[in-house]
């Protein structure tokens, strides 16, 4: 999973405004909120790579037994 990485009030701008896009963006997460929904989903985040000056990605899966 990858998303924009951007501080709080410009992602406040860029959430009000996807809907006007017609990309299929939904909404941006802080690394927080997405480490929290997956998570919530039953897995373990295994790692974090910072992809440029505003995107990172997030690598998860299956929680341990």
């Amino acid at each position: 999973m990858a998303d924009p990485s951007a501080f709080t009030p410009l992602r406040q701008i860029m959430n009000f405004l996807a809907p006007i896009k017609k990309d299929g963006t939904v909404r941006f997460y802080s690394k927080k909120v997405m480490q929290y929904l997956v998570e919530s989903a039953g897995l373990v985040v295994t790692e974090w790579t910072k992809l440029n000056w505003h995107s990172y990605m997030m690598v998860a899966g299956k929680r341990p037994r």
